[in-house]
């Protein structure tokens, strides 16, 4: 009797197993399908994303490019001008500047690209806008001046107001120690 038992749990472990092995050989494929799936579907995208790369470059030659084209590639370039220039800021604020070839970060005192060797202009020193002040209404030159009085002495300049103290202080003697 408990060989029959034991033969019989044998038999459906087995079976157990057989269809375990089954559902995993099963998941093991259908996940091999969905990587080939996904590979597939990448190589796609790269594929559509290098056919966009050529329709650009051709816009950006000069080329000949579909009129549907035309306002993507348009707002394609707005975006990279945007982000041209955002790179430029930041370059600038940590010392460099950005190479117009390879678009990479180099020394602000640099001639030439250490990485491609096309030749790096100096930036163009922003210009500094002096602040406009307004005027205040009710406030004019006129007002500005103080009042003449006829009782007030004549004010005078530092450098005069000094000459006329060396003037009326004596010559003193030497003291001597």
């Amino acid at each position: 009797m408990a060989k029959d038992f034991f033969d019989e749990l044998g038999g459906t472990l087995s079976k157990k197993a057989q269809s375990l092995t089954e559902r995993v050989n099963s998941v093991y494929e259908t996940q091999k399908l969905r990587s080939r799936i996904a590979g597939e579907e990448r190589m796609a995208e790269k594929l559509m994303t290098d056919i966009g790369r050529i329709v650009y470059s051709r816009f950006l030659e000069g080329g000949e490019v579909d009129s549907d084209l035309v306002s993507l590639c348009e707002e394609i370039k707005g975006h990279e001008d945007a982000a041209d220039e955002l790179k430029a800021d930041a370059a600038g604020k940590k010392g460099q500047k950005i190479c117009p070839a390879c678009k990479k970060e180099v020394d602000k005192y640099a001639s030439f690209c250490p990485y491609c060797g096309t030749p790096v202009p100096d930036p163009e020193p922003e210009e500094e806008e002096e602040p406009e002040f307004e005027e205040i209404p009710g406030n004019s030159d006129a007002e500005d001046a103080p009042a003449e009085d006829e009782d007030a002495e004549e004010v005078t300049a530092p450098e005069e107001a000094a000459e006329e103290t060396e003037e009326a202080v004596p010559e003193e003697a030497e003291i001597s120690e």
